[in-house]
């Protein structure tokens, strides 16, 4: 999965543990994209543009899952 691609309907698909490893994933990738001193900045630029997107993607498809699953219990 490119974690700079993912689209929504694949987030919804997700329940919420495997929503928060794929969070942890973007955020460690996010991290080694800034980190990397070899890579040129204009690819760079258009990776780390993506996985912030991707990121609050995630993060903004998750809370709706989060209140219903604590609704149910």
């Amino acid at each position: 999965m490119d974690l700079h691609k993912i689209k929504s309907e694949e987030i919804r698909g997700l329940d919420v543990v495997k929503s928060v490893e794929l969070e942890q994933q973007v955020r460690r990738a996010l991290h080694d994209a800034r980190m990397d001193i070899y890579n040129p900045a204009a690819r760079a630029a258009g990776r780390i543009r993506g996985l912030k997107r991707s990121l609050a993607r995630l993060l903004t498809l998750r809370t709706p899952v989060a209140k219903t699953s604590a609704k149910r219990k």
